[in-house]
């Protein structure tokens, strides 16, 4: 989500939605925790000044952010820099670069030098001098853009925003704040099973643009993310403006069935691989996704050749990369070369024809294996080399759920595979008379401030999405059943095209699509499954257009 500067609208609108959705009993239901505390584990008192750090938005009202009283960087020892790296040319959870720095973490302390692009480094390396709270316990550290955070034994996450300025000024900066409302929540951790992580940031200024589903270019205006790959394969995003859980999550490739078990980011855009050398990389957010309704403009209906074009829903998928022509490791970066979201360069760790050690590369937007060339940097593999010929994971579990329901008329409405975090699913209408028509059921996540459960759960997640009407069913519209030429004529009542702007709220056992005002009931479980609880009122209205 944007960190930028607030107006007194976006506070309000977030404040509100705060408020709502705790009002509603959505915060969490009773008996369920968040699977991420908040940032309260293990912290010595001394962490206590940095809620006043100067990173994101404002620090508490009257607040002393931490002050230096000594040099800004510390020259190591001559042990310490034979244990730190040469070159820096891969991100992982103890070595990282931006477009400024280079970053390691070491022996609990964190060291810096200027970036170039060899990845050898412009000056020795120095250690940055940090806060009491911080200085000994870094374990690990990330850095894209202006953002950097560290993390210690216990995935406490401490960031600051200053990591494209002068290094003087980052140790004030330096903050445990994380999460909702707007960054000013208590801070976050690394979840517990995550296999790998990377800090992920965008400055409007700089990076300017993503292309959509629509090939526009989408202006962003600055995005903040931690994506964290889970042990099961997941894709949790945490990002600073809101809530600390694991309930806002990626789809995964394969429409959520691929199993990763490497991950790296930047700028919006995500680089996973499997170890059986498959790799995809997909440009998403929360902001992308079509979430972030309170300061940005969506839509579902075609956006190509507008003069003033929404963000088009919905958002790109996975790209599929070509694999790697070489014995590659499960070491693997991703790192922003220019303006836009196309300005990308993708980097393997792994060994030449020759059994030298480097790194493969190529472009982001090339589609060919002869693409990938390969960069010598010698030293010693630091990834686990994946076998010559080596298996996938055994695929996720898919978490999508059936629902339905029969209409007065005597049609059946079900809604298949309806997927927290995969769209669409399928809403198929059935007459009695046996015909049947497939449209599509989009979803994205609603904007929630408040703490919830990963996935569908007892109490309503709420989400947006749309009812479209495929052009193959519109092309036979004249030709159905009369009582599904009605459904759609319901569906697509006063709107412009082949989409209906609907409200989703979905629990384990039951699914509200409002608009239509239709409540569906969970089928095919093996079992009876509780209805659930919606502490939301359903409005039957049309949904408000974006």
């Amino acid at each position: 989500m944007p960190r930028a500067t607030l107006s007194l609208a976006v506070l309000a609108a977030c404040a509100a939605l705060t408020t709502a959705t705790a009002q509603a009993g959505y915060t969490p239901p009773p008996g369920v925790t968040s699977p991420i505390a908040p940032i309260t584990k293990g912290l010595p008192a001394s962490c206590a000044e940095l809620v006043n750090g100067t990173s994101g938005s404002a620090a508490p009202k009257g607040s002393t952010p931490p002050v230096r009283t000594g040099p800004a960087t510390l020259t190591p020892s001559a042990a310490e820099l034979a244990a730190l790296p040469t070159r820096v040319s891969l991100r992982d959870e103890t070595v990282s670069y931006n477009d400024y720095y280079d970053v390691a973490a070491h022996g609990g302390h964190l060291y810096v030098r200027g970036h170039t692009a060899t990845g050898l480094g412009a000056g020795p390396w120095q250690q940055l001098v940090l806060p009491p709270c911080i200085e000994g316990r870094v374990v690990h550290a990330s850095i894209d853009g202006e953002l950097m955070n560290v993390t210690d034994k216990l995935g406490n996450v401490y960031v600051t925003t200053r990591a494209d300025e002068a290094l003087e000024r980052t140790y004030e900066s330096w903050t445990t704040r994380w999460g909702a409302v707007i960054w000013r929540g208590d801070g976050v951790r690394i979840p517990d099973d995550a296999v790998d992580w990377s800090m992920s940031n965008g400055h409007g200024e700089i990076d300017k643009w993503f292309l959509d589903g629509a090939g526009n270019k989408s202006p962003i205006i600055g995005i903040a993310t931690i994506y964290a790959l889970g042990r099961d394969g997941r894709i949790v995003l945490l990002d600073p403006w809101l809530g600390s859980d694991e309930s806002f999550q990626s789809c995964t490739p394969q429409g959520g069935r691929f199993h990763a078990d490497a991950l790296s980011a930047s700028t919006q855009t995500m680089f996973v691989g499997g170890p059986d050398g498959s790799l995809y990389t997909r440009t998403w957010d929360f902001d992308i996704s079509g979430a972030d309704i309170v300061q940005l403009k969506y839509s579902w209906e075609d956006q190509r050749g507008l003069a003033d074009p929404k963000i088009q829903l919905p958002a790109l998928e996975w790209a599929a990369q070509p694999k790697v022509p070489g014995r590659t490791t499960n070491r693997l970066s991703i790192t922003r070369t220019g303006e836009g979201s196309l300005a990308r360069e993708l980097r393997v760790e792994g060994l030449d024809a020759k059994g030298r050690v480097g790194y493969w590369v190529k472009p982001i937007t090339a589609r060919s294996a002869k693409s990938w060339t390969f960069v010598v940097t010698g030293g010693r593999l630091q990834g686990k080399l994946r076998a010559r010929h080596g298996k996938p994971l055994k695929a996720r579990p898919s978490q999508a759920l059936d629902y339905a329901t029969t209409l007065p008329d005597g049609t059946r409405v079900q809604a298949l595979g309806v997927d927290p975090y995969c769209s669409p699913g399928t809403l198929r209408l059935t007459a009695k008379s046996g015909q049947k028509v497939d449209l599509k059921l989009h979803s994205v996540d609603g904007l929630r401030q408040a703490l919830a459960p990963a996935g569908w759960f007892d109490s309503a997640r709420e989400k947006f999405g749309a009812i479209e009407v495929p052009k193959a069913v519109m092309a036979k519209r004249a030709s159905l059943a009369a009582p599904l030429r009605s459904v759609i004529d319901t569906i697509l009542a006063g709107q412009p095209s082949r989409f209906r702007e609907v409200n989703l709220q979905g629990t384990r056992g039951s699914l509200w699509i409002e608009s239509v005002c239709w409540k569906l009931k969970r089928i095919n479980a093996g079992k009876k499954v509780p209805a659930g609880h919606n502490p939301v009122t359903v409005n039957c209205a049309p949904a408000a257009r974006r």
